[in-house]
Order: C-alpha cells, then sequence, then structure tokens
C-alpha cells in the first residue's frame, strides 16, 4: 500500500488495517519513510466477502478501499494498492445544557454515517467546547448525551447529520437532554395471579 498526500508526497507513519478476510499474518501495519506498509499474508477467500483496507494518518481524514478477491488460480497474487489522504476538517461547538449554560465534561461522539463501526469520541472542556479534527469528507453524525430508559434503549439527546470539506472548520452547538424523572410502574405477581 502507497500512501501520499493530495500533493504526491509519501505519509510516513500511517496506520494501514486490513480487515474483512481470513487473515493470515498482521492485519495492522505502518508506512515508512517512503509511504509505504506491506500487508504480507493476507489471504482474500474466493467466496468471503469483499474486504476493505483503512488507511488513517495524524491529520488526515480516513480512507477505506475495497480489495476484490483475488484470482483463484493465483491467491498470493501481489496487490499494490495507491491511497491518497486529505488533510481533514475540523468540527466544533459548544454542548449546553437545558438551561443554555455550557456543559463541562459531556461525552460526544462523531460517527462517519455510512460506517456504525467507527466512533470518535471526545469530552467537553471547563467551557462545555468540543472539537473533532481531521474529519473526512463524507457525512458524519454528531451526538452528545443520552437518556437511558430501561427496557426501551439508548435515545441520544441531540444529534446533527453534518458534513466538512477539507480544511474547512464547521461549528455545531449541541444541547443535553432535558432531566425529567420518569416514573415506571411494575406489578409483581405470584403464579396464581395474586
Amino acid at each position: 500500500v502507497h500512501v501520499r498526500d493530495v500533493h504526491g508526497q509519501a505519509i510516513e507513519g500511517a496506520t494501514v488495517r486490513f480487515s474483512g478476510s481470513t487473515v493470515v499474518g498482521s492485519s495492522t501495519v505502518v508506512t515508512d519513510a517512503s509511504g509505504v506498509a506491506t500487508m504480507a499474508g493476507q489471504v482474500v477467500p474466493e467466496a468471503g466477502p469483499v474486504a476493505a483496507i483503512r488507511v488513517s494518518a495524524e491529520g488526515y481524514a480516513t480512507e477505506v478501499v475495497g480489495v476484490l478477491r483475488q484470482r483463484r488460480d493465483d491467491p498470493t497474487m501481489p496487490r499494490v494498492f495507491h491511497v491518497t489522504l486529505s488533510v481533514g476538517g475540523t468540527i466544533e461547538g459548544v454542548v449546553r445544557d437545558a438551561a443554555g449554560e455550557p456543559a463541562e465534561n459531556v461525552a460526544v461522539f462523531l460517527q462517519p454515517a455510512a460506517d456504525e463501526g467507527s466512533v470518535a469520541r471526545t469530552r467537553t472542556d471547563a467551557e462545555g467546547r468540543y472539537r473533532f479534527e481531521a474529519v473526512g469528507a463524507y457525512p458524519v453524525y454528531v451526538t452528545c448525551g443520552a437518556i437511558v430508559v430501561p427496557g426501551i434503549g439508548v435515545a441520544p439527546s441531540d444529534i446533527a447529520l453534518l458534513q466538512v470539506r477539507p480544511g474547512e472548520v464547521v461549528q455545531h452547538d449541541l444541547r443535553l437532554p432535558t432531566q425529567e424523572l420518569l416514573e415506571f410502574v411494575f406489578h409483581v405477581r405470584d403464579e396464581k395471579g395474586q
């Protein structure tokens, strides 16, 4: 895997993760000074799902590359992938409580809309500010706080679908849920209905 920036410069230290197949050997490697990561021993099964290579580096938006299955007649055929990482954008804002005051130490989550397994998390500072850097140029959900309702699940307090361009800073404030008291009534009966 050859990893470069948009100007063609090699990116040293990028993390390259291989997933979605039967893996023999390491599934995560790091690029060298020339921007190259060698993933020896990877096997993509003929009948399995299409595998993916996820490339990430500090300050750059993560890229995911689909990998086609290898040919049955040459399963060890080397493959060369060229991945270009672009500088990511930034999403920042302030989390406020129900009274409109900045909320300190609140968990804020960022998740790509098309990838439920990849969640970034941060916490607000003393002024209620949060910040995500190196966000890719694809739709993402940003949310904070949650209301936990036993037996029903978790409902996010505030959620936004945002998209940021490379180098852009998007400002988006969030609001925590009101702390309403939920009352539950349980009836316990024996096997006779008493």
